[in-house]
């Protein structure tokens, strides 16, 4: 299936969902861990060849998230479900499995799964 390119609007909107979304997520690793100076960055991975999202830490050890935003940001407005997956030895866990979602709830758990390479990257060493 061709991927439909996404307007600049759809960009924005994705943009600015993501943004907020990953922060309100931060707020709450932050409290519920007790963390400090936990500030993962969030970046927009537009090109058509990027194969995945990304959560991690950079060079200088600082929490990264990078979404593979081309083929989220076509979809931002549309009613299209996503079927989410996750990891085969997690997805029996409950409230972590597969799921079907609309644009917001699989940019959320996207995020949520980035981040959680985070605090296994760069949070249990500190």
């Amino acid at each position: 299936m061709p991927l439909i390119p996404a307007h600049p609007e759809q960009k924005k909107l994705l943009k600015e969902f993501s943004l907020g979304e990953i922060e309100r997520q931060r707020q709450y690793l932050v409290e519920r861990y007790k963390l400090r100076k936990y500030n993962p960055q969030l970046t927009f991975n537009f090109r058509t060849n990027a194969a995945a999202s990304y959560g991690g830490e950079t060079w200088d050890g600082e929490p990264y998230v990078q979404l593979l935003a081309l083929e989220m940001a076509s979809q931002v407005g549309r009613t299209n479900k996503y079927v989410y997956k996750e990891y085969d030895f997690l997805k029996d866990i409950e409230g972590v499995g597969d799921g079907v979602a609309n644009w917001k709830q699989y940019v959320a758990w996207t995020l949520a799964h980035e981040l959680a390479h985070t605090l296994v990257e760069v949070e249990r060493f500190r």
